[in-house]
């Protein structure tokens, strides 16, 4: 009696070895495929990694703006993300170098000033250096709101120590007349 039951035990052993070898061969095709697909991974991984360099490359060699000044930007017509054209304005840039500036002559001046006056400005303020100005132009008419004169000035910049839209002093040295003879 005792081996039929051996038998048995034996049958059941031999399934469940058989079972485990399916098993194993199941885990070793996934791990192939596993294997396989890490494989993949990796070589799509580094593709991206080339592709990613060669996008940077392009946008930093396609990318940079020139202008044909120095200067600050005052206003940029173009948004973030738009596709742009050939010879599309994308910034309006202003001069700073020499700066400009306006100047509003009472008229009880302007027939002593021109373009032989002494002209020095600086920032509105207390402090800063007095930069040497020399006015470019002078309208002949006066502003027909307040009555004064404009006077354009050029300022050297250097240093970029005045910017756009900056309220100045200013003062203007007239040359002394010469006395007329009678």
């Amino acid at each position: 009696m005792r081996a039929p039951l051996e038998d048995r035990m034996r049958e059941t052993a031999s399934d469940s070895v058989d079972r485990a070898r399916r098993a194993l061969i199941r885990v070793r095709m996934q791990r192939s495929a596993v294997d396989a697909m890490c494989e993949k991974l990796g070589e799509a991984a580094a593709a991206a990694q080339g592709a990613r360099r060669a996008t940077e490359e392009l946008v930093e060699r396609h990318s940079e703006l020139a202008s044909p000044a120095d200067g600050t930007v005052s206003a940029c017509q173009a948004r973030a993300g738009e596709t742009l054209s050939v010879g599309q304005q994308i910034v309006t840039v202003i001069q700073t170098n020499p700066a400009k500036a306006i100047l509003w002559i009472p008229p009880r001046w302007v027939s002593r000033v021109g373009k032989d006056s002494t002209v020095r400005v600086r920032p509105t303020g207390p402090d800063g250096p007095w930069l040497p100005a020399a006015i470019t132009s002078l309208s002949p008419l006066p502003d027909p709101r307040t009555g004064h004169y404009m006077a354009e000035v050029e300022i050297e910049n250097p240093q970029n120590r005045l910017s756009p839209g900056l309220f100045l002093d200013a003062r203007v040295t007239v040359p002394a007349r010469q006395p007329q003879a009678y």
